[in-house]
């Protein structure tokens, strides 16, 4: 059921569901088995439970650095088979809180909603390992947002947060941008997928200019205009740490475009793009 790769230091299995019993085997192969990932395990169709299952054993497994509970995609369905829902994002922050060994968590893919991002928002403020945090194509809505970007005010150690394809509009942005003001550690952020518009954009691009940590943001499919375009390419002129910017697919027209692609060629530090 399970296959060891040692290179890549990695766990995987092979079959394409699995049961409560069978994570409770997968638990006893950790013990067996030291390694730093345990990757590719929601993509084999986990359920709330098994995935409570499995978090309730990181205590026991003090080498565990990455843990992947991504869901996987669904092509007849066209949607992520991914059901981490609220109870199992609670257990996942709840172990956050103590956890000092885990540095990556995916649970993108799943239905994860406000009341697990209380939970996990709450565990951010007390832990201090986690580095990257990918919360994508879930659930949550600007309200989620807002107390997640709360909590990290006081985070010193999260560098990258994906939180693409859930329901952030404009308060959502806006919260991302007073956070981004603040100058905290995060270098990464990823909003795609989310219909933040043009006032969400005028939000984002204000925080450019006093923001000296984002170096990666990825805005694909925002639903950004002219205005939007106009107010990200006023904020990078003030901007000197942006490196990569993947802004596809939104709604500006040619001119604003090519008037925010000049900046971004003559930009000091962007090497990176994607208009």
């Amino acid at each position: 059921m399970a296959t060891e790769t040692t290179e890549t230091k990695t766990m995987t299995t092979a079959t394409t569901t699995i049961s409560v019993k069978t994570a409770v085997v997968l638990k006893d192969l950790l013990g067996k088995h030291k390694k730093e990932k345990l990757e590719e395990l929601g993509s084999l169709g986990m359920t709330d439970e098994e995935a409570i299952c499995i978090i309730g054993e990181l205590k026991n497994h003090s080498y565990m650095t990455h843990l992947d509970l991504a869901g996987g995609y669904d092509f007849d369905k066209n949607d992520f088979t991914g059901w981490i829902v609220d109870a199992g994002a609670t257990v996942l922050g709840k172990e956050l809180e103590t956890n000092t060994i885990l540095k990556e968590v995916n649970v993108s893919g799943n239905s994860i909603g406000n009341e697990g991002i209380k939970v996990i928002s709450e565990a951010l403020k007390l832990n201090s390992t986690l580095t990257h945090l990918n919360l994508g194509r879930n659930k949550f809505n600007d309200e989620g947002v807002e107390i997640l970007c709360k909590a990290l005010e006081t985070n010193s150690v999260l560098e990258q947060l994906l939180i693409g394809s859930n329901e952030v509009r404009v308060k959502g942005a806006k919260a991302v941008s007073e956070l981004l003001k603040l100058n905290t550690p995060l270098n990464k952020l990823w909003l795609d997928g989310n219909r933040i518009g043009n006032e969400g954009a005028k939000h984002i691009g204000e925080a450019f200019k006093t923001n000296t940590s984002l170096t990666s943001l990825c805005m694909v499919m925002c639903n950004i205009g002219n205005e939007g375009c106009a107010a990200l390419g006023q904020g990078l002129l003030k901007n000197s740490t942006m490196v990569y910017c993947n802004w596809q697919k939104n709604q500006w027209e040619p001119k604003a475009k090519f008037a925010l692609q000049d900046i971004i060629i003559e930009h000091e530090t962007i090497w990176d793009w994607k208009l």
